[in-house]
């Protein structure tokens, strides 16, 4: 097989790629340069197959780059992320066995980007904690909630949930709700059955009922 032509798209990022004269894959320009690839070079199956899983691979990649520039990201979300993109590739990938295993291709990818420093559970946990503390959208036990949800092991989040977001950090958080959704709270103070409706809510979200009272005086 010989590649008799490399035709660049219009967004400037892709090649396609002809060889022996007929359509073969569009590869990204990292992946043509990468492979060495150019015109007259006689490729072999095996080699023609790796061209394409090198370009796979440098897709994830790029993908899990971009995802992870709009805000951090755990390794859990960023693994699920992968697999989803993945799949996706799939579909519009005529040679399906390229990627039989799926995990080992994640891992790879995971590896690199723990290599760059790119990924780490612990930074984003205390990241993640210093945000909702922040805005002050979340009480604790919701915080700690959504560490687990982003694969956060249950002891490292909940020591993480104890060393940056103190009971003081989520009286204010309280006050801040509080005040927020009920601004006259006098009027919450004078009425039982609204007293119990704001005590009630505030406990479904996880807040501690002595830090509820201490908020509202009681």
């Amino acid at each position: 097989m010989i590649v008799t032509n490399l035709s660049y798209t219009r967004n400037g990022d892709e090649v396609d790629m002809f060889i022996d004269y007929k359509f073969c894959k569009r590869l990204l320009l990292d992946t043509i340069v990468s492979a060495v690839l150019f015109i007259d070079k006689v490729l072999t199956k095996d080699e023609l197959r790796e061209c394409i899983l090198l370009d796979i691979k440098t897709r994830i990649f790029k993908k899990a780059l971009n995802y992870i520039s709009i805000r951090p990201r755990s390794e859990y979300e960023i693994t699920i992320y992968l697999r989803n993109c993945i799949n996706k590739i799939l579909k519009f990938n005529t040679q399906k066995d390229l990627l039989e295993n799926l995990e080992t291709l994640i891992q790879e990818v995971l590896l690199k980007l723990k290599t760059l420093k790119y990924i780490n559970d612990s930074q984003f946990a205390k990241w993640l904690i210093e945000s909702r503390v922040s805005t002050k959208k979340k009480s604790r036990n919701e915080s700690l909630l959504e560490l687990y949800h982003k694969g956060i092991k249950s002891n490292e989040a909940q020591e993480f949930i104890s060393d940056n977001y103190s009971s003081q950090d989520e009286l204010s958080t309280l006050r801040y709700l509080l005040e927020k959704k009920w601004p006259d709270l006098n009027e919450v103070r004078k009425e039982t059955k609204k007293k119990t409706r704001v005590i009630n809510y505030f406990l479904r979200r996880g807040f501690d009922y002595a830090l509820i009272k201490e908020a509202l005086s009681i």
